[in-house]
């Protein structure tokens, strides 16, 4: 072995590790703009230029962060929409937009959205109008879950939002059960029959860790490190949707990280995925 090839194998920087790597339990579904284990290779996101449609994988800097040099490069001063979000679990289940009014916003104007007010990290925003929904959905067929499981995001909301929105869909029906009580800004879990709501109160304009365990008689939903339990009910929802889902005007959520498990995530795990949440995204 030669000098030159001993001091590259000592320069070598360590293989990448995210929080999935941490994890004992592996996820259905992972979707986020930073990268999530050192055994996803692809790209975070496929972004649609509005000046001449061009469409670019963009993807993630050494770091695991999501490559915004490249984004921006990409977009100038134009608008860039996100048409797929990819699935980092393995397992395909990319969530997709081909219409392209209904594709959310990663860029406003050479502007990029992000998770908050003051950060600098990257979301996903998508809007209602009257007349145009903006959402991602993922393959229906196999993202039918049975209860128990357990479903993660970060999302903010942002100021000036009229009517409740949608952060993560569990069903196509029963959309008068809103995810987000405007009037008291606390979340509500979806599901077919009856909702479940949020001790505490959430900031609009701040990113949130949001953990939905669905369990029938026990369930329960964590917004940002604090618990609320009681009855769902046994019906299952039927796919993952992102986004501003009612046609209500001024409508408007923004996503940065979705994690969907099977079965009930253990306490080790929800509490490290919480932790790294709050270090990465900046959740209360």
């Amino acid at each position: 072995m030669t000098l030159s090839t001993r001091l590259l194998m000592c320069s070598a920087p360590p293989p990448f590790s995210g929080v999935l790597d941490t994890l004992g339990t592996s996820p259905l579904a992972a979707y986020s703009l930073r990268r999530l284990t050192g055994k996803y290779f692809g790209p975070a996101i496929q972004v649609i230029r509005s000046s001449d449609s061009a469409a670019r994988n963009i993807g993630f800097t050494a770091a695991g962060d999501l490559d915004v040099n490249g984004l921006l490069s990409f977009t100038g001063p134009n608008d860039g929409r996100v048409a797929v979000f990819y699935d980092q679990s393995g397992n395909g289940l990319n969530m997709a937009q081909s219409l392209t009014a209904r594709q959310p916003f990663i860029v406003n104007a050479g502007v990029l959205n992000t998770d908050g007010t003051g950060s600098s990290l990257a979301g996903i925003l998508s809007t209602a109008t009257v007349s145009s929904l903006q959402f991602l959905i993922a393959s229906q067929a196999m993202l039918v879950i049975p209860q128990p499981f357990t479903r993660n995001s970060v999302n903010c909301m942002p100021s000036g939002i009229k009517a409740a929105p949608f952060p993560v869909l569990g069903a196509t029906s029963n959309a008068s059960v809103l995810a987000l009580n405007v009037s008291n800004l606390h979340y509500q879990m979806y599901d077919y029959s009856s909702g479940l709501t949020s001790s505490n109160s959430v900031s609009l304009n701040t990113a949130n860790s949001v953990f939905e365990i669905y369990n029938a008689v026990a369930s329960s939903i964590i917004v940002n490190g604090i618990t609320t339990t009681g009855a769902l009910g046994t019906d299952t929802p039927g796919l993952v949707e992102i986004g501003a889902l009612t046609q209500a005007a001024g409508v408007a959520v923004i996503h940065s990280e979705i994690l969907q498990f099977t079965g009930i995530l253990a306490s080790a795990d929800l509490n490290l995925l919480y932790a790294n949440q709050r270090s990465y995204w900046g959740t209360p």
